[in-house]
């Protein structure tokens, strides 16, 4: 029986050893994803023209380094993870938020609208033509090359306009959410 005692704290030992093996390096993780490093550099009796296990270089130190997650303690670890909680929260709640309505924005879909449709009225209006036929009499026809000249130039700048509203908007939500990190 006091075998069987000993093979299952043997085994619990080593379960507790293994997760606190793993929760320590899942807080070095975090740590070093954070920003919270400082810098290992391989030692110099290593291999000299190897940088196995050391991915960075310091060009002033002339030599590769790694970087460890700096030690802390179980309470600041906490306070840490609290912090970036409340971030995380903040700037969740910020792009739930819209943006920002620019005039600019409005004013140029306004502005692609009124060219749009002023297009299509003037290639209506200037596709009519007055043709003197022989004998000093005048008809009218509808010239349809006119017309779709007039509108074609109305799309095309009507859809830049509406293109260079989209890029303006597009540009401010870019700058809101990079104000908010």
């Amino acid at each position: 029986m006091e075998t069987d005692n000993n093979t299952l704290n043997e085994y619990l030992e080593n379960r507790r050893k293994d997760l606190n093996r793993l929760k320590q390096n899942s807080i070095n993780e975090n740590l070093i994803e954070w920003g919270l490093v400082k810098r290992e550099y391989k030692p110099p009796s290593s291999d000299k023209f190897g940088s196995k296990g050391y991915p960075f270089y310091d060009s002033k130190e002339k030599n590769y380094y790694k970087q460890v997650a700096i030690e802390v303690t179980d309470e600041e670890y906490e306070e840490i993870c609290r912090l970036n909680r409340e971030e995380l929260d903040l700037l969740n709640d910020a792009n739930t938020k819209p943006a920002l309505k620019m005039p600019i924005i409005t004013l140029l879909k306004v502005a692609a609208g009124i060219i749009f449709f002023g297009g299509f009225i003037l290639g209506w209006i200037f596709g009519i033509e007055t043709v003197y036929v022989w004998g000093g009499a005048e008809t009218t026809q509808f010239s349809i090359g006119i017309a779709i000249g007039y509108w074609v130039f109305a799309f095309i700048f009507g859809v830049l306009t509406l293109g260079i509203a989209e890029i303006i908007k597009l540009l401010n939500e870019i700058n809101i959410k990079t104000d908010r990190k």
